[in-house]
């Protein structure tokens, strides 16, 4: 009875021993074993940011601080630890220390505790990225209202493109009769207007290569307005008579090399003849021009061309300065304009009072007043606000620039139909 009760206490001690040895390797067969697990799965899994990435290192050094636990109890326990709560005190501790909140492991099968542990790291991982991911926000699609379209307008029909107007070849020398030639890179134009006065544009006018003057507009004394150069000037044959009474025309620095006479041709018109022949015999340095019957007749269609009225049948008397504007057209490449208003300045400057010439002494005529009374008249009469507004289609078409007022040569401006007083009243012969 004795010799069987020694036996079954050797039999239970030897039977501890072997379940203390079996649990401590099979312990450290799980540290290595979990150790290799989340170096490889540390691996896999790419934290998202730093804190997910301490969390594993803490839990690698869970398990190397459980191996060492363990083998230090060994040591201190003789080989005969307390095993029911020894292993899971063992990791609860150092939990505790690491301030980690793990599962407690229970004595299971090894399957068991890697399934706990790999679900308690990967929780845990995946809670602190859930919680540093914002949720995306769900746009609410906004309906889009239609919106109205507003009516464009249709842009006005372009200006047709024309060839410049030959004319030079239809003057005459009453010397020699053979056609005028001349070429200009750059012209100023320069008009008789009050708008020069007080603008002091006499020396840029004469920094231009040619520059063209027109009837009997003075020089002396008007210097720094209008400068002094003329290479070309051009008169009407009423102006003949005026030419024969100013003498200073032709003298000093104002002297012009050339004069261009039209409107010399009509039997009516024979004493302009006279006087231009007389100023030729007179001025022996300075050339005269007489502009050929179809000059005139050339000039008229392209009058037609522009507005579609016949210039006789509207008694449409044509200025110098549109004969001007197409001698300058034909001798030089580029055109500068002084002086010379727009056809809508005096609709914009209501109560402008400048003078029409800048040479006259009386305030009258005033350029707007004159204007307005000739554009609509039935008599003969310059349709100076008509000719303006074709002037404005040249400009663009002709490399053309209009100095003191400015002028706005857009496509809106000169693309447009020309609504001027003459051509209201004419609209319906057109």
């Amino acid at each position: 009875m004795e010799k069987s009760s020694v036996q079954s206490n050797a039999e239970y001690c030897g039977g501890r021993r072997t379940l203390l040895f079996i649990l401590i390797v099979y312990t450290l067969l799980l540290g290595m074993f979990m150790s290799k697990y989340l170096y490889h799965q540390e691996g896999r899994m790419k934290p998202h940011n730093m804190s997910t990435y301490v969390h594993m290192q803490n839990i690698r050094n869970i398990m190397r601080l459980q191996t060492e636990k363990f083998q230090n109890k060994k040591a201190e326990y003789g080989g005969k630890p307390d095993m029911k709560n020894n292993s899971t005190n063992i990791i609860n501790d150092n939990v505790t220390n690491n301030n980690t909140s793990f599962p407690k492991l229970s004595k299971t099968t090894k399957r068991l505790e890697v399934d706990l542990m790999q679900k308690s790291s990967i929780e845990n991982i995946s809670s602190k990225v859930i919680q540093t991911k914002k949720s995306p926000t769900r746009k609410t699609p906004t309906k889009k209202t239609p919106t109205k379209m507003s009516p464009t307008k249709k842009p006005p029909p372009p200006v047709t493109p024309a060839p410049r107007p030959h004319v030079l070849f239809r003057y005459k020398s009453m010397r020699t009769g053979k056609s005028f030639e001349s070429h200009c890179k750059k012209c100023a134009i320069v008009s008789s207007s009050g708008q020069l006065l007080g603008k002091n544009l006499g020396s840029e006018i004469d920094s231009y290569p040619c520059v063209l003057r027109m009837n009997t507009a003075p020089v002396r004394g008007f210097e720094k307005e209008v400068g002094h150069k003329t290479t070309v000037r051009v008169s009407c044959f009423i102006s003949t008579k005026g030419l024969m009474s100013t003498s200073s025309l032709f003298a000093g620095t104002g002297k012009p090399e050339k004069v261009l006479i039209w409107g010399l041709h009509h039997r009516k018109n024979a004493w302009a003849m006279r006087n231009a022949k007389a100023l030729n015999a007179k001025y022996k340095d300075v050339e005269f021009f007489a502009q050929e019957e179809s000059g005139e007749t050339y000039a008229g269609e392209i009058f037609k061309q522009e507005t579609g009225q016949d210039r006789a049948k509207t008694n449409t008397w044509l200025s110098t300065g549109w004969f001007t504007m197409m001698v300058a057209l034909d001798m030089c490449d580029e055109i500068h304009v002084y002086g010379m208003i727009p056809e809508d300045f005096c609709a914009k400057n209501p109560g402008s009072r400048v003078k029409y010439h800048y040479y006259q002494w009386k305030a009258n005529p005033a350029e707007c007043n004159y204007y307005k009374s000739q554009e609509g008249s039935s008599k003969g009469s310059h349709r100076l606000m008509t000719e303006k507004a074709i002037f404005e289609r040249w400009g663009r078409r002709y490399n053309m620039t209009f100095h003191n007022p400015s002028w706005d040569l857009t496509p809106q401006k000169t693309e447009r139909k020309i609504e001027t007083p003459f051509m209201k009243k004419y609209a319906k012969t057109r």
